[in-house]
């Protein structure tokens, strides 16, 4: 067995030793990774469907058709809704592989539930509702409602749980 050189044993001892005291280390560990690929995310969302809104408008102010007129297609391009959709899908993919990750590991820990809920939350409810806040959710899809009600209480008793 080789010896680990001593900066990667100083690094690697700290992980071990969490890995060792938790059993959910991993999944906690994705999850924080998780939160960035979402946060980074999230803006390129929201600025793709901001562009779309903005398209639409200006191809219904001109009395343009989506089906017949290439017209309306070109100033998607122009407007940047591709672009915005590019840059949007690429962040997602990362996000999405992450996600499904975490489900592929079944949790141990309350904690661990709640990065499990956090990727739930992303794979079960559509983008919209997920950025919906609480006070709103009443305005969401029932089935999506009662999904987003859910998972916050898991997490939020996994919260309370790591906090005692």
């Amino acid at each position: 067995m080789r010896a680990l050189p001593a900066a990667a044993a100083a690094t690697a001892l700290p992980a071990i030793a969490l890995a060792a005291s938790n059993p959910d280390a991993e999944l906690i560990a994705l999850g924080k990774q998780f939160d960035t690929l979402r946060a980074a995310w999230l803006p390129l969302w929201r600025d793709m469907w901001r562009l779309d809104a903005e398209w639409r408008g200006l191809i219904e102010e001109r009395g343009l058709s989506l089906d017949r007129d290439s017209e309306a297609w070109q100033i998607h391009n122009e407007v940047g809704v591709t672009a915005a959709m590019d840059r949007a899908d690429a962040a997602l993919l990362p996000l999405e592989e992450i996600g499904q990750r975490i489900l592929s590991i079944k949790p141990q820990t309350l904690a661990g539930l709640a990065v499990w809920a956090k990727a739930t939350r992303s794979e079960a409810v559509s983008a919209d509702a997920a950025d919906t806040p609480e006070e709103e959710w009443h305005h969401l899809d029932w089935n999506e409602e009662r999904v987003m009600r859910f998972l916050a209480e898991v997490e939020r008793l996994a919260g309370a749980s790591c906090a005692s």
